[in-house]
């Protein structure tokens, strides 16, 4: 007889073995087994993250178990930071953080796209956008999203947002209309519009969102069967028939990079977990009551689409204010991606986190609204700088809202934090930590 522990140990192997299986070596069982004992066998689980709530601690029990018994095998688990709490500290040697690209990695990565660069669309003229977008500039310090924005800002016509949700509508739409002539080594065009494959996706990114447990409690990686049925219930009410299933989906794989094949093709999966978060809040722009209940559930897993769905909706107050007494950050966070809130709403958890300045688990969510161009922006802007300009203010609290303004990585918040340069002892580490943007503060005080 198994333990519970040996029996889900026992499911894991067979993972392994299966995973040997499927390229080209059968009934692998007695060398995997030898190979863990050995040390010799190197693990990759990717994504803990992306486990469903429900599921996670009987993973992470699986996991610590399978360490446990195989202590000489080399395994690497990589999950987000804002959902990992440190579970295998005592089963691993190393926990390391794979830190975004800073301005220095951002200008030495788009050198490699100098030669499609026009004098019009510079890499030096991209760079300076992104210090003027800070919400973009964030999301370009990863690798993949950088690539996006650098593919699409060499066309002449491409105008960087500002925001985060206007810029997911514009990459997105542009790689789904590909004209033939940007990708010339496709030899089919265009078959479908640009709103039908819109449809697809978010049907395909909400069914992923919603059923982690019949995914294998994965909410990212879709079975070709789950892909083929949702896709046939889609096209149902687009007027079209179960000829297109095949050919709609190769046409989004092969034109557009958002959605991949796996395993040959047995599965599928977006790109970046990201675009599958911006089509599920896409999908769900009329379902405000049904977010609510995901994100109670499971907050880790809708948090972001929480946030993106409140820059698609009129008016999203009514969301924000549960999601508020849920959780305070997030609810604050959600006032920089909103499009409407009621100004009594907005005040009030303004005025509630104002309150609260010194804690730094808050910081970067006031950078994130005080980053934001519009009036409510302005507001908490304007509010930092007179708590740091304001002697009277305990330095403690003077302190957190300049670590605020450095997060904003605003160039305004850079010559905000200069003018204290020699006055407090904190201000010249922020802004090394600004990089590029503060660069003409620090050489101005450190060059007197």
């Amino acid at each position: 007889m198994f333990s519970d522990s040996e029996l889900t140990i026992k499911k894991l192997q067979n993972a392994i073995v299966k995973a040997f299986e499927r390229r080209n070596f059968p009934k692998a069982d007695n060398f995997v087994e030898q190979q863990l004992n050995n040390g010799k066998l190197m693990l990759l689980l990717d994504g803990l993250d992306e486990v469903a709530s429900k599921e996670h601690s009987h993973v992470v029990e699986i996991i610590q178990d399978f360490l446990k018994k195989y202590d000489q095998c080399r395994v690497i688990i990589t999950c987000r930071v804002a959902v990992y709490q440190e579970q295998f500290k005592y089963n691993v040697d190393q926990t390391l953080t794979l830190v975004d690209f800073d301005d220095e990695q951002i200008r030495r990565f788009l050198r490699a796209w100098k030669e499609s660069f026009t004098p019009d669309h510079s890499r030096e003229q991209l760079i300076a956008s992104l210090r003027e977008r800070p919400q973009i500039l964030q999301m370009a310090r990863n690798p993949l999203i950088l690539t996006l924005i650098a593919s699409l800002y060499i066309d002449s016509t491409f105008v960087l947002p500002h925001s985060r949700l206007e810029f997911y509508n514009k990459v997105t739409d542009r790689l789904l209309e590909l004209r033939d002539m940007e990708r010339p080594y496709l030899q089919q065009h265009n078959n479908y519009r640009l709103s039908e494959k819109k449809s697809i996706l978010q049907r395909l990114a909400l069914y992923a969102q919603n059923n982690p447990d019949k995914l294998g409690k994965d909410r990212k990686s879709l079975s070709l069967k789950n892909v083929r049925e949702e896709v046939k219930k889609e096209l149902s009410s687009l007027s079209r028939t179960d000829n297109d299933i095949l050919p709609i989906i190769d046409e989004i794989v092969e034109r557009s990079g958002m959605l991949q094949k796996l395993d040959g093709g047995e599965n599928y999966m977006f790109s970046h977990l990201t675009l599958q978060e911006y089509f599920t809040a896409l999908a769900m722009r009329e379902e405000g009551e049904t977010l609510i209940s995901r994100f109670q559930v499971d907050p880790d897993s809708w948090r972001e689409i929480v946030k993106l769905w409140c820059g698609l909706v009129n008016d999203s107050t009514d969301v924000i204010k549960e999601i508020y007494e849920k959780d305070q950050l997030t609810g604050f966070e959600c006032l920089a991606d909103a499009a409407k809130i009621q100004p009594e709403v907005e005040k009030e958890i303004l005025e509630s986190l104002k309150s609260n300045l010194e804690n730094e688990a808050s910081h970067k969510a006031f950078a994130v609204v005080a980053a934001d161009v519009r009036p409510r922006g302005e507001a908490l802007f304007s509010f930092l700088t007179n708590i740091l300009n304001n002697e009277n203010e305990p330095l403690s609290k003077r302190e957190a809202a300049a670590k605020i303004l450095s997060k904003t990585n605003l160039p305004k918040a850079a010559r905000a934090l200069g003018k204290h340069y020699n006055s407090l002892n904190f201000i010249s580490d922020l802004l090394v930590d600004m990089g590029d943007v503060a660069l003409e503060e620090l050489e101005k005080w450190t060059n007197q």
